[in-house]
């Protein structure tokens, strides 16, 4: 009888992480791809070898890297364990964002 109790207490725990793991997709999916991409590809009724694609007149592509930043980038109490790091790299990323909005 015991048996059968803890059966829907595992499935519930594995619902919930599962759960859980979708959220934590999805908020790493809106971090780094643009609102509308993001959308495309969390759409439940997208086939799974449908591309992402958009026509526009006007576009700019940019490649940057940052020499070093492996090295800068440190995980220690000083820096709030990587976060000003961070910090500092989407201050130059939005930076790069006020540019290009400023030009289109």
């Amino acid at each position: 009888f015991m048996f059968l109790i803890t059966i829907p207490c595992q499935a519930t725990e594995e619902k919930e992480e599962m759960e859980e793991l979708q959220a934590y997709n999805r908020r790493l999916l809106h971090n780094i791809l643009p609102k509308d991409v993001a959308a495309h590809f969390l759409a439940r009724e997208r086939r799974n070898d449908e591309l992402y694609y958009q026509s526009c007149e006007c576009v700019a592509v940019m490649f940057a890297s940052i020499s070093n930043f492996s090295e800068f980038y440190v995980e220690l109490e000083a820096n709030n364990e990587g976060v000003e790091c961070l910090r500092l790299l989407n201050e130059i990323i939005a930076d790069f964002d006020e540019v290009k909005n400023f030009l289109f």
